[in-house]
């Protein structure tokens, strides 16, 4: 009778670990999926945050353009709607005011220098993706010289909504500021 009941225990348990492994096999991977989605998610969000610190730095770069050209600022000048995506033009302005350039630099060759260089260096050079910008400004309180300066960028952020690469989901992003100018 001691041989049987050895038999049989050693029996019961001959198939049980392998089961245990394929059930920890079975979790352990079902684990890593979630682990690697989780990643996937977070290079996602990681993405879409880089492409909002690049437009909050685009913002602030043409306020302190217009910051630095205050006649041409306050008259509405920098208005601009740029919502088709053209790109603006080069002219004789960009010799003149590149690098203090060969010259004479007028307010209003600075002006359009702002606009295209930051248009066509900031906006274009694929920071954002398919990137349309506007300005606008509006007189807050002339007494003290406060203008109100909306600076609106889009762009097609493609991990927007948990969208992939095939997606074109449109990001906005409005800066409105109150400036001294």
């Amino acid at each position: 009778m001691r041989v049987s009941i050895n038999n049989f225990s050693m029996h019961a348990q001959s198939g049980l670990s392998l089961l245990e492994v394929l059930i920890s096999m079975l979790v352990l991977s079902i684990g890593l999926f979630g682990l690697a989605g989780l990643q996937s998610a977070s290079l996602r969000a990681n993405n879409s945050a880089y492409q909002r610190t690049i437009t909050s730095m685009l913002a602030n770069d043409i306020l302190d353009r217009m910051r630095a050209n205050p006649t041409l600022a306050k008259a509405g000048n920098y208005n601009v709607d740029n919502e088709d995506g053209d790109s603006y033009t080069s002219g004789d302005f960009v010799d003149k005011c590149k690098n203090n350039g060969t010259g004479s630099c007028t307010p209003t060759d600075l002006k359009d220098y702002d606009l295209y260089d930051w248009f066509n260096s900031a906006i274009k050079l694929k920071q954002l993706p398919d990137a349309t910008a506007s300005i606008s400004t509006a007189v807050v309180d002339s007494s003290n010289g406060t203008y109100r300066v909306l600076i609106t960028i889009n762009w097609s952020d493609y991990s927007a909504k948990g969208g992939g690469l095939g997606s074109r989901d449109r990001e906005s992003f409005s800066y409105t500021s109150i400036v001294k100018l």
